[in-house]
């Protein structure tokens, strides 16, 4: 995100332009992309784009739409439009005192968790509301994940710049998963012949061994499978 794109987003912001209009914008450039490839082309003259924007962006019925849109193609601005919008939204929340958060999760909160979550996060920083994005992160472990959480938390840092830099992601390359699950077979053979007699308990203590074998990165559910089919 450029400064240039912060500011325009802050200025349609203070324009007056809806939350709503900008919804209705962002679909029509979405729905359009012959239109946003020939509004940021740099071999369309101005003057060609200022009629297509009278044409296109006058059924908003805002004069200042038109003339913000104007501005931006007149500044060669037209590519960033899509992180002008999502500035202008970043500056819409600020302004209505609604903080904007991403969870990022192994397991999908239940309601009444994710309820929870905003809870504290309003009474943390004192907003009206929050906005709260979700996010799957399968390549972290439930175990992980919660140191994760805790980093972010405390320090503000890039979570998946911290996953990559700490080690942290979850192995589910089956191939690579395959060699240590078969080691564990062969270096536990009591388990085995229990698991085998019908003593289902023995496999959670393979799938332990997998997991401290791989330092805690391997995915349960995977290993859990890979055991089976091999057993």
């Amino acid at each position: 995100m450029t400064q240039k794109a912060i500011n325009y987003g802050i200025v349609l912001y203070q324009l007056g332009i809806s939350q709503d209009m900008v919804e209705e914008i962002k679909a029509l450039v979405d729905e359009n992309l012959e239109l946003a490839d020939a509004l940021a082309s740099p071999v369309v003259e101005h003057a060609e784009k200022r009629k297509v924007i009278d044409r296109v962006f006058d059924r908003f019925g805002s004069k200042e739409l038109v003339n913000f849109m104007k501005t931006l193609c007149d500044n060669d601005g037209f590519d960033m439009i899509n992180d002008i919008f999502d500035e202008y939204e970043k500056y819409a929340r600020e302004q209505q005192d609604i903080l904007s958060a991403t969870l990022y999760y192994v397991t999908p909160p239940t309601d009444k968790q994710k309820a929870g979550i905003e809870d504290f996060l309003m009474k943390e920083y004192g907003s009206k509301a929050v906005q709260l994005s979700m996010v799957e992160k399968k390549e972290v472990s439930a175990q992980n994940a919660k140191k994760v959480f805790e980093k972010v938390f405390d320090e503000d840092i890039d979570p998946d710049k911290y996953i990559e830099e700490n080690g942290l992601k979850q192995v589910n390359d089956e191939g690579a998963l395959k060699a240590t699950v078969e080691k564990v077979i062969a270096d536990n053979p009591q388990s085995v012949a229990d698991y085998r007699a019908g003593k289902e308990k023995a496999i959670g203590f393979l799938v332990g061994q997998t997991m401290k074998a791989m330092q805690g990165k391997a995915n349960p559910g995977m290993v859990n499978k890979l055991l089976k089919e091999l057993l």
